[in-house]
């Protein structure tokens, strides 16, 4: 069974992690050998302004959206029966792998082309669009389940994969 746990969110949370220490080594070695700023905090500003702009509130966007998408999902796999189940505290949707029309996964360039890490924390965000031959679509965030690609190629089921260079869930694909 999958469901989001402070588990399932630890790859993104270990990305923001390492960015900081990043920008903390950054800033201790730009106070220690630069000197012609005086009494001036430039450097500081332009550090924390920088990881805020560029990693921590992508990130949290990212992570709030995709957070609210599946937080109540509960996604279950029998693999004998060829069959995913996808609960929340409405309805339960049971879908058969030979009703599964196609898979769509949308992620960022870095992903897109094989990769395992991009140049922000923001980049490994992805999510996959189930999409039944009767038309109903599902929606699984990489935090609910990580590496959707590897994922569904453990079920030898198709994926296409289409980039988005902040891969926020779309409506068009709801």
């Amino acid at each position: 069974m999958y469901q989001i746990t402070l588990k399932s969110q630890m790859f993104i949370i270990k990305e923001l992690i390492i960015s900081a220490l990043i920008l903390v080594i950054g800033y201790l070695l730009v106070e220690k050998y630069d000197h012609s700023m005086g009494s001036e905090k430039i450097t500081q500003i332009i550090f924390v302004v920088g990881y805020i702009i560029i990693q921590l509130i992508p990130s949290s966007i990212l992570h709030f959206q995709y957070f609210r998408k599946n937080r109540k999902k509960k996604f279950f796999v029998d693999e004998n029966s060829h069959l995913f189940t996808l609960t929340d505290e409405k309805s339960t949707s049971l879908i058969r792998f030979d009703q599964i029309k196609s898979i769509h996964i949308i992620s960022s360039i870095a992903l897109y082309r094989g990769g395992e890490r991009g140049i922000s924390a923001w980049e490994l965000y992805h999510y996959a669009v189930i999409v039944m031959e009767d038309g109903r679509r599902f929606v699984i965030t990489c935090i609910l389940v990580n590496n959707l690609k590897n994922f569904f190629g453990n079920f030898k089921l198709q994926v296409t994969k289409h980039w988005n260079f902040y891969p926020l869930i779309n409506t068009e694909w709801e």
